[in-house]
C-alpha cells in the first residue's frame, strides 16, 4: 500500500473519530454601536426546562472592539469563569446565570458551544439565551428580554438557523447574527487535503 494512501485511511479515521466526539461552536454577532461608551450587563442563560441535568454551554473568544469588561461578574447556579477567558454554564441546580458588567463598544462577539440532550418524554426543552440589561430594562423587543435564544431540543445538534433573534426597536439595536465556525474538523480535512496535493506533486517529480 502506498503511503498516500496510508495517510488517506488514518485521515479518514481521525476525521470520523473527531465528527463523532466534537461539538461546533456558533458565532454570536451584536452590533452595538448606539449602546457605545456606556455601560451595560451581559447575561448567560442556560435554564433547565426538562428537570433532568443534561445540558452545558460554554461561552468564549468574548471581543468588545472599543469596549471591555467592567468589575466582576455575578454567578447564579453552576455557571463559572469570566469574559477573558471562557465561561460555563450547566443545568444541575436548575439553571445558570452569569452576568457581567461591561462598556460597549462597536461590537459585540462571542462563541457558544451547547450541548443538545433532552430528557425522554419531556415536554418542554431546556434553553439557552443572551441578553443585554442596563438598570431599566432589557434590550429586545421580546417579553423575555433575550436577543437571542435557543431550545435545547434533543435534535442532535445545535445549528445556528435554530437560534430566534430579536433587535430593540426603542434604542435601534439590531438583531444579532449567529453563524457557524470553522470547527477543527473542517481545519483538520484542510489540513489533510494540503498534505495529499503536496505528496502528489513530489511523486510526480
Amino acid at each position: 500500500m502506498t503511503k498516500l494512501k496510508l495517510i488517506l485511511m488514518a485521515g479518514l479515521v481521525l476525521l470520523w473519530g473527531a465528527s463523532a466526539a466534537m461539538a461546533d461552536p456558533l458565532h454570536v454577532s451584536l452590533n452595538t454601536s448606539v449602546l457605545s461608551g456606556g455601560t451595560y450587563t451581559l447575561g448567560l442563560e442556560l435554564i433547565d426546562g426538562d428537570g433532568v441535568a443534561n445540558n452545558t454551554a460554554v461561552v468564549s473568544d468574548f471581543g468588545f472592539n472599543g469596549g471591555s469588561a467592567v468589575g466582576g461578574a455575578s454567578y447564579i447556579g453552576d455557571a463559572m469563569g469570566d469574559l477573558s477567558t471562557s465561561v460555563s454554564l450547566d443545568d444541575v441546580g436548575g439553571g445558570s446565570i452569569f452576568a457581567q458588567d461591561f462598556t460597549a463598544g462597536t461590537t459585540l462577539t462571542f462563541s457558544v458551544t451547547l450541548t443538545d440532550n433532552l430528557a425522554a418524554g419531556a415536554v418542554t426543552p431546556d434553553a439557552f439565551s443572551f441578553l443585554i440589561c442596563d438598570t431599566t430594562r432589557c434590550y429586545s423587543d421580546d417579553a423575555s428580554g433575550a436577543l437571542a435564544m435557543v431550545n435545547l431540543d434533543g435534535a442532535g445538534s445545535v445549528l445556528a438557523s435554530d437560534f430566534i433573534t430579536f433587535g430593540d426597536s426603542q434604542s435601534g439595536l439590531p438583531a444579532p447574527s449567529v453563524t457557524p465556525e470553522p470547527s477543527s474538523l473542517t481545519l483538520l480535512g484542510g489540513g489533510l487535503l494540503g498534505l495529499v496535493a503536496t505528496l502528489r506533486r513530489r511523486q510526480g517529480q
